[in-house]
């Protein structure tokens, strides 16, 4: 198939690394990909690169047009537009802002089909914006069961913790740190290590000066994966995560995770068997959950064979690139009976 992405953002978080590995598994066929100059899409992406919407007039017989940024979604409809191609759209973070006015009408008229990446969102944006529901569907995220194994860490003797996030309010660090703190007397072998670029420098400051020597921050990695496998447990404390790839990414590596019980982490974790799941903001359920499985090897163990099996069944890469490309066939297939 000939196939446009298009994603213009210049962060380097989740998204990006979805889009980017999406577009790199679609080697077998023609890809296209406009983006902004210098990004890390730019850098990591394969495929043609088009960095102004004037190339796109030039793609031989496009069939798909796949947007992933709401803010890009005027590309798409241009490009529609010039090529006669289908337009999907990706939602990779809800709204709950109500867009039903006539600028949002004339954008999703265009859309021929958009995704969601939980069933979360899928409710947000049939509230929010001008959807049919035979015009949504939810595909979730997924990660490359192969790439995240399960490897033993290194011996040390020590109960290592670890969250890898953005350092930001909305994160949920601080409730992670304070119910580190208040376990870590009883625990002494226990530490805590946060992962994640600083995005918010007083926050930054704040949780700096509440952390004992127990706790440290390694920065951004360019590579999550040497951190997964040497953690013990896993925690994802963010404040209402769309879905939570990095969860994902964790429980493919047989890791006993813990995270809020809100938006997309409920349909990931099944809590008690794949997971354990607390209230959203609840520092001292988090407390109650780190204490559960420090202080139980055996449950650690069982939670993090479970999780595996939880991805490996519902999140693996290769049936969401099966379960897209069905989706482009059907919908390019459509498009060739309307021009």
């Amino acid at each position: 198939m000939r196939i446009l992405q298009i994603c213009n953002s210049l962060s380097e978080g989740g998204l990006e690394i979805y889009f980017t590995r999406l577009v790199n598994s679609l080697s077998a066929h023609q890809v296209w990909v406009q983006c902004r100059k210098g990004s890390f899409v730019d850098r990591s992406a394969t495929g043609r690169k088009l960095y102004s919407v004037r190339g796109i007039r030039g793609i031989p017989s496009l069939q798909i047009v796949h947007v992933h940024r709401s803010k890009d979604l005027w590309k798409g409809i241009l490009a529609k537009s010039l090529t006669h191609a289908a337009l999907l759209s990706t939602n990779h973070m809800g709204s709950r802002v109500w867009k039903r006015d006539p600028l949002h009408r004339f954008l999703y008229s265009h859309v021929d089909h958009v995704l969601a990446v939980s069933d979360a969102v899928r409710c947000e944006l049939l509230t929010c914006l001008p959807l049919q529901t035979d015009k949504l569907s939810v595909l979730h995220l997924a990660v490359d069961c192969g790439e995240f194994t399960k490897e033993r860490k290194t011996e040390s003797g020590s109960v290592v913790i670890g969250c890898s996030s953005r350092i930001e309010p909305s994160k949920g660090q601080r409730e992670l740190v304070l119910a580190f703190n208040a376990i870590a007397d009883d625990y002494p072998s226990a530490r805590l290590t946060l992962a994640g670029k600083v995005m918010n420098q007083r926050y930054f400051q704040e949780l700096q000066a509440m952390r004992g020597d127990r706790v440290s921050h390694v920065g951004a990695l360019p590579d999550i994966k040497p951190f997964l496998h040497e953690l013990d447990i896993y925690v994802l404390p963010s404040h209402g995560e769309a879905f939570g790839l990095s969860l994902c990414e964790a429980m493919a590596c047989g890791l006993p995770c813990i995270a809020y019980c809100d938006r997309g982490t409920k349909e990931i974790i099944e809590n008690g068997r794949s997971g354990i799941l607390v209230d959203r903001r609840d520092s001292h359920g988090l407390e109650k959950a780190l204490r559960m499985l420090i202080g139980d090897r055996a449950m650690r163990r069982r939670l993090g064979e479970e999780a595996r099996r939880r991805v490996e069944s519902m999140f693996n890469w290769e049936l969401h690139v099966t379960r897209l490309m069905q989706l482009y066939e059907r919908f390019g297939y459509q498009r060739r009976w309307v021009r």
